[in-house]
């Protein structure tokens, strides 16, 4: 079982066990366990994850806006030691470009 994001266009997938981590993140996040970056949104996300891998859902789930904030706050990524790249990595990296964005907005730059 495998849940795939789109990320303008770029497919990223996660595997079950980091998928439902994610989730669980998500949800910790909702609830300001994690901080207050990328609250808005986690909890409906960490919901599309897990339709995902109880198979209600199918199909890529698009990450854009807040969701997309979200998921790079929750995903984790080991840098250390890093080698080869994982799938987790892959959608950080996906992300970070529009995670970037948002803060130049927020900081009134262009």
């Amino acid at each position: 079982m495998e849940v795939v994001f789109e990320v303008a266009g770029e497919l990223c997938s996660l595997e079950e066990k980091p998928a439902t981590i994610l989730a669980e993140n998500l949800r910790l996040k909702a609830a300001g366990k994690l901080g207050t970056e990328g609250v808005e949104g986690a909890r409906a996300m960490a919901d599309l994850i897990e339709d995902v891998l109880v198979d209600r859902q199918h199909g890529p789930i698009q990450l854009e806006g807040e969701a997309a904030e979200a998921v790079f706050y929750c995903v984790k990524v080991p840098i250390v030691g890093l080698r080869q790249p994982t799938r987790q990595y892959a959608l950080y990296a996906a992300l970070r470009p529009f995670h970037e964005e948002r803060l130049r907005r927020k900081r009134g730059g262009h």
